[in-house]
């Protein structure tokens, strides 16, 4: 567990303008489920928000979130500009352009094993998130979930493979379960088949 880092993000204001606003405050007194994606416009990332977008009823129920946000390493009008294309409605965008909140989350706690930002060049992109999510309560990373990798290759910079399977809504909604003993406790009540002791 560790606390939301303090920064601030650039995000697009009603007239379509950069505007600086602390990223703390987006997870202050709520409970907040974070996707990270690797690339805006990638085909594999806008597959994983679309899935997201349709399973979001679901996800933020079996979470017991306030909100789910995507972790885009991108400028505001080009994130904007994605979702757009997506036609996306119920999920809110977190335009990290220079990588401050993600690089942060990396360095200073060491989110997944600290590669959470890496280096997408032999794609044709820049940097990004390493397929990854995370949950908050009141501003305090509790939990995180992230794609696997080759443990062969010792590193995620540049890899060869562009997971997208760990982070699949039907898979994050049994890990969302799983730590949620009061969900767990309602599903061996309506079944009478599930032990909610039981290890998830």
């Amino acid at each position: 567990m560790f606390e939301i880092p303090e920064c601030e993000v650039f995000f697009l204001n009603s007239k379509k303008v950069p505007t600086r606003k602390p990223i703390y405050k987006l997870f202050k007194d709520k409970t907040i489920l974070v996707l990270g994606v690797g690339s805006p416009f990638n085909p594999i990332d806008t597959q994983m928000v679309k899935d997201w977008e349709k399973a979001y009823d679901d996800l933020k129920a079996a979470g017991e979130v306030d909100e789910i946000y995507v972790l885009v390493i991108a400028s505001p009008a080009t994130t904007d500009a994605w979702f757009k294309s997506m036609k996306i409605k119920k999920l809110k965008p977190i335009p990290d352009g220079n990588a401050a909140f993600a690089l942060r989350l990396e360095g200073t706690f060491g989110l997944c094993s600290g590669t959470y930002v890496t280096r997408r060049w032999n794609r044709g992109e820049n940097i990004g998130c390493w397929r990854t999510a995370w949950i908050s309560e009141d501003a305090i990373v509790m939990k995180h979930w992230e794609e696997e990798w080759e443990l062969a290759q010792d590193v995620r910079h540049n890899c060869d493979i562009d997971p997208y399977d760990e982070m699949k809504p039907d898979k994050m909604i049994v890990k969302l379960k799983s730590r949620n003993q009061k969900s767990r406790i309602s599903e061996a009540n309506a079944s009478g088949n599930i032990d909610p002791a039981a290890p998830a």
